[in-house]
């Protein structure tokens, strides 16, 4: 039998947009319960480029603003991590 675990904070992450970027993008992020959250993004050979903390913060909508005018154009990918669940997407930079 599969044991599922209860204190894994539920999350949701839109792609980021406007995707592909040429500025900024932005995040949007919804808990369920209050949880520490944070954004981490990594190029293709997962060298971490980027990073946003935001703490502890209350159940409900969040977003992180994304800066891309210094990165390379490429491939890269946005860890969403709240609490002890994570949720990764791809982000194309033109």
């Amino acid at each position: 039998m599969t044991e599922t675990s209860f204190n894994e904070t539920s999350i949701n992450v839109t792609q980021n947009f406007p995707n592909p970027v040429n500025g900024t993008t932005s995040v949007r992020v919804n808990i369920e319960e209050s949880a520490n959250l944070s954004l981490e993004l990594t190029n293709m050979v997962g060298q971490k480029v980027l990073s946003q903390e935001k703490g502890i913060v209350n159940a409900g909508s969040h977003e992180f603003v994304l800066d891309a005018t210094n990165l390379q154009a490429g491939i890269y990918f946005y860890t969403v991590t709240a609490g002890e669940s994570n949720v990764t997407k791809r982000m194309i930079v033109r």
